[in-house]
């Protein structure tokens, strides 16, 4: 994967180049919403569920440096 995170593991976004999905995360809450190229509407997780993907999308952007 060729990811990109703009912020920090409590905020921000990460954009996955090789298939253009994109995360978003706000500040204090247990929430992300995943937007994949072709869909009308973003995929929401809430709670453990969430803070799982985040986490590794921000470990996984960091190994790759």
């Amino acid at each position: 994967m060729k990811l990109l995170v703009l912020g920090d593991r409590e905020s921000g976004a990460v954009i996955n180049f090789d298939n253009f999905t994109r995360c978003f995360r706000k500040a204090g809450k247990k929430e992300i919403h995943l937007f994949f190229a072709g869909l009308d509407k973003p995929v929401q997780l809430r709670g453990e569920e969430a803070d799982t993907v985040w986490n590794y999308l921000v470990d996984a952007s960091r190994e790759q440096m």
